[in-house]
């Protein structure tokens, strides 16, 4: 019974944790996108913000426990959160500025629109965490079977 509910509260604290981290890096990917771009100073920012928040937060609540329980157990938490947190943002970035519908449109323009600027941006940020996740799990694993193993017979 401990140990269900030691798993539950961790659980819980992933899920609290990928929502809070999942706000900042989407926040941090729009304002580093919109300031390359020269949007930064636009109106509509304020709106795009709080849209962009709750999405950063909902998809952090899902992505980041079970990409703690499934990929990164071996990995201490404040590298999980650093490496996914900066291939996040890297990847929101990268679709923001590159737009998936067009990838042939210059670089520095984005988008065509805010909307399909943000699908782009997402897609571009859930790809940079998986991407993260699995090659912290590899390492992790890999550093694992580095370690001595030590033999009582």
């Amino acid at each position: 019974m401990k140990r269900k509910l030691r798993s539950l509260s961790v659980t819980v604290g992933l899920i609290v944790g990928g929502a809070a981290f999942g706000a900042v890096t989407a926040v941090l990917a729009l304002a580093i996108a919109m300031a390359i771009t020269g949007q930064l100073g636009n109106l509509s920012t304020v709106g795009l913000l709080g849209f962009v928040t709750a999405v950063g937060a909902v998809l952090g609540m899902a992505f980041y426990p079970a990409a703690v329980w499934m990929l990164m157990r071996r990995v201490p938490v404040w590298i999980a959160l650093l490496g996914t947190g900066a291939a996040t943002v890297a990847g929101g970035v990268t679709g923001w500025m590159i737009p998936a519908r067009d990838p042939f449109q210059a670089i520095l323009i984005g988008a065509t629109s805010e909307a399909s600027a943000v699908l782009d941006a997402t897609a571009g940020a859930v790809i940079g965490f998986l991407v993260a996740a699995v090659l912290l799990r590899i390492t992790a694993t890999r550093d694992a079977r580095r370690q001595p193993r030590v033999s009582v017979a």
